[in-house]
């Protein structure tokens, strides 16, 4: 949980604005009337001022930033559509590039809610109705059994599954040294 919260840095205001009119806005996507707003979330101190954990979690991991749809009082109380935080600790430490792919991630999750004609839906007070987007792939697992369990893990099945294009693509590696495969021979060996 965020020890403290600030409002954000203007290059986070202009990013939204302008990812959101360059890649989310338009006639299939979110309309043009969205408001989403992002305030900064800065993580514990302690007593000598050294961050003791991070800004925020997701689902019990840290992250960089998180995005939800605000509730319909907050909307009527103008609070916006949408909702970023971002961790305002690590914010300046990044490049504009790093910055924008934050952003664009996070506005990525938001997605309009339409009829089965693609009509947008519409709330009480006409404002248009919105929920979040999955993200289009997720990975968990842990080395531990996949070094244990090798190719019958379903952490190696999930690899396959979509890690072998980005190894491809990407040059993705995991670090399982060679080490670890002595000690897991000579547990599988007890």
């Amino acid at each position: 949980m965020p020890a403290n919260y600030d409002e954000p840095a203007d290059d986070a205001v202009t990013l939204i604005a302008d990812l959101l009119a360059l890649y989310h806005q338009g006639p299939d996507g979110l309309p043009q009337s969205i408001d989403v707003r992002c305030w900064f979330a800065f993580a514990a101190t302690n007593k000598a001022g050294e961050i003791t954990g991070n800004a925020l979690r997701v689902r019990g991991g840290a992250a960089y930033a998180c995005v939800r749809i605000t509730s319909p009082l907050e909307r009527v109380q103008g609070l916006g559509d949408a909702l970023i935080l971002i961790d305002g600790d690590n914010w300046t430490n990044w490049t504009a590039e790093r910055k924008a792919a934050l952003i664009d991630h996070e506005l990525e999750h938001i997605a309009a809610q339409r009829d089965k004609d693609g009509t947008l839906k519409l709330d009480d007070r006409g404002r248009p109705k919105l929920g979040l987007r999955p993200h289009d792939w997720e990975f968990g697992g842990f080395n531990s059994i996949a070094r244990r369990h090798r190719d019958h893990s379903f952490e190696h099945a999930a690899v396959d599954q979509i890690g072998g294009t980005l190894v491809r693509n990407y040059q993705l590696s995991f670090d399982w040294p060679a080490h670890h495969e002595a000690h897991i021979e000579h547990e599988l060996a007890s």
